[in-house]
């Protein structure tokens, strides 16, 4: 993530602790302080936003920071994951491989990033980047309910729940690109690409398994 985009960010979460996500509710001693859920909802979504804004700027080919290049392989021990990757059944091989590197990420962040190049076609007219992100979970289906009832931020960012398979899931939609966020057996699963439509990115994510 740029330094403009990380500005942002810091931006984004500052607003959404002072505010909250939704109509500000005050009783007669001020503002009502608002539950963990709450706030955890509104951080959720002031870092989604920021990301789909970013998104031109992300890195789609070698999107973690602090990572290194690994093969499906050996991800896990190169990255000494607390989890083990599940490699998405997307019939072709991941163009990239990056995990964080354990020398500079702590355990409770490390993450592993699948990068998919799919050819242009019909399911992706402009651009066939997809990107899995694998981490240990820090959102919960709690937290992604609450996004999707109460959102903070644009009115041009869509939230709303679905499922994929079983799993509640949270499926955000911007300049009709799609994201699907859903937490299975402690890990977070974050499917998504700067071109991939809502439909696809629901149907890849379902892939991931």
């Amino acid at each position: 993530m740029s330094r403009h985009c990380k500005a942002l960010l810091v931006l984004a979460v500052v607003t959404a602790v002072s505010l909250g996500s939704g109509p500000e509710r005050r009783s007669a001693a001020g503002r009502t302080p608002r539950s963990g859920a709450e706030l955890a909802a509104a951080l959720a979504a002031a870092e989604t936003e920021v990301k789909l804004a970013c998104a031109p700027l992300l890195n789609w080919d070698l999107p973690l920071d602090a990572a290194k290049l690994a093969t499906v392989g050996t991800a896990r021990a190169l990255g000494k994951l607390p989890f083990a990757p599940v490699v998405p059944s997307f019939g072709l091989a991941p163009q990239v491989v990056q995990v964080s590197d354990p020398a500079r990420v702590v355990a409770a962040d490390r993450s592993v990033a699948f990068v998919y190049r799919f050819p242009t076609g019909p399911d992706f007219p402009t651009n066939g980047r997809v990107l899995v992100k694998e981490s240990t979970a820090t959102m919960t289906n709690e937290t992604l309910r609450a996004t999707a009832a109460d959102p903070a931020g644009s009115a041009a960012v869509k939230f709303r729940m679905i499922r994929v398979g079983s799993t509640p899931a949270l499926l955000t939609t911007s300049s009709g690109a799609g994201r699907v966020q859903f937490v299975r057996d402690g890990v977070e699963y974050d499917v998504t690409g700067p071109a991939v439509s809502p439909a696809e990115v629901q149907r890849l994510a379902a892939l991931v398994r």
